[in-house]
């Protein structure tokens, strides 16, 4: 008995993995799983460059730099994504449900502002400065079912979701003039009006009385989110197909198609405009030392900022989830122990909105990953790739103990190629799988 017992449980580690290769096998029947995964990154500095005793900013040599990369200016980025799964999976068979929410901001500051840092304004004209702010915010459900046909498998992903904030593409400008006399400067400056979209109203926090009633009533604020979500929803379908084609390699294609978009009816508007009066280097920095001898004194000039919102709801804004289209494979010449993975494709940004700008909206993707699985215990991972705009440089480690799992990844990232193998940014990824 003991021995039919110990034979049972050798099988039920070893049936996963004795399965025909495919690009993705699962390790277990029954899985749960959370994660979250987040970043920032941006293209201009380094973290070598911002640690260091003396701080040097030459913005002469960036804006030149950004010249000769062709750069659009300094881009930051962020995301945030929470993620929970639930997964059955059988040799023919397999389905599942995942519950997550994807967020991510990009926001472009022209590179004109570096040229008037670093060259000054000779000419003696009106300064521009371009802005290219960016959001999206989806919660995504999504059911993936898996089948198999012979030696091919298919999977395909009915996903419902409801987008939370979105600021479309567009392109900001905020215009400065700058006055001198006898070597006193002034500076008065006004951006255009910013447009965003919302689940909620955000003109409701404006509002005093209307936001003490959600403080003292906290679950009104969560019925009007509700409601939100359910008038909000959109959909799409994604779909990969997968087959072996050598012994050694299976390639597969993917698809995501929007079917109907989600919709967000709350509209907000955003401007602001500063003024800066008597500025003059000598005020600003007083050369003598400071009463406590420990350096050197500063004067700021006072500034005057001024801003508008609003918030109203006109007609609803629609918003489809990227599409995305592409080819992957998995070559294992050693053995299930070592894999790696290439993928290329594309993708567009809220395809048949009205935000949509070929030249803006669709870019490439690709993506190469090397796999090391000692023992089926440890997993490491090492991978180069450009998804979602941002060039990417990870390392992955798994600790996989056949009823528990822990997923850990840290990454370098950054818009520019040459800057994401620097300290530009950090992406960072943490999770937990249960089941068996």
């Amino acid at each position: 008995m003991k021995k039919i017992f110990v034979l049972a449980c050798f099988a039920l580690i070893l049936v996963p993995y004795a399965a025909v290769a495919e690009l993705y096998p699962e390790p277990r029947f029954v899985e749960f799983g959370t994660g979250v995964g987040f970043g920032a990154d941006q293209n201009l500095f380094s973290l070598e460059d911002i640690f260091k005793e003396t701080i040097t900013l030459d913005f002469a040599k960036i804006y030149d730099r950004m010249e000769r990369s062709n750069s659009a200016g300094m881009i930051m980025d962020a995301e945030f994504n929470p993620q929970f799964s639930f997964k059955l999976n059988f040799p023919v068979f397999s389905a599942g449900l995942i519950v997550d929410m994807q967020t991510s901001t990009r926001f472009t500051v022209g590179k004109d502002l570096f040229y008037f840092l670093g060259y000054g304004n000779p000419g003696g004209s009106d300064i521009s400065v371009t802005l290219k702010p960016g959001l999206q915010s989806f919660i995504v459900a999504s059911t993936p079912v898996k089948l198999k046909f012979g030696r091919m498998r298919v999977k395909v992903s009915p996903t419902f979701f409801a987008p939370m904030a979105y600021i479309p593409y567009s392109t900001a400008s905020l215009k400065a003039t700058v006055s001198q006399n006898d070597g006193v400067y002034s500076i008065s400056a006004k951006s255009e009006s910013l447009d965003f979209y919302t689940l909620v109203d955000v003109g409701a926090f404006m509002d005093s009385e209307r936001l003490a009633e959600m403080v003292s009533n906290p679950m009104l604020f969560v019925s009007d989110i509700g409601q939100g979500i359910g008038k909000s929803l959109g959909f799409n379908l994604s779909a990969e197909v997968e087959l072996p084609i050598l012994r050694t390699f299976d390639a597969g294609a993917y698809i995501t198609l929007p079917i109907v978009p989600g919709r967000l009816k709350y509209k907000s508007s955003v401007w602001v405009d500063y003024s800066i009066e008597d500025i003059s280097l000598q005020n600003i920095m007083n050369s003598s030392d400071s009463e406590d001898g420990s350096g050197i004194s500063f004067t700021m000039p006072e500034m005057g900022t001024h801003y508008g919102f609003s918030g109203f709801s006109p007609t609803s804004y629609s918003i489809n989830m990227p599409f995305r289209l592409g080819v992957e494979g998995a070559w294992r010449p050693f053995g299930k122990w070592c894999t790696f993975r290439p993928i290329v494709g594309m993708a567009a940004n809220n395809p048949f909105g009205k935000d949509f700008r070929w030249k803006e909206s669709v870019y490439f993707e690709y993506g190469l990953v090397a796999e090391l699985k000692i023992l089926y215990v440890l997993n490491l991972s090492f991978s180069h790739r450009y998804m979602e705009q941002v060039y990417m440089n990870r390392i992955g480690l798994a600790f996989n103990f056949r009823l528990m799992e822990l997923d850990v990844a840290l990454a370098t990232a950054s818009p520019s190629f040459v800057s994401s193998w620097s300290l530009s940014g950090v992406n960072a990824m943490v999770g937990i799988k249960i089941g068996f």
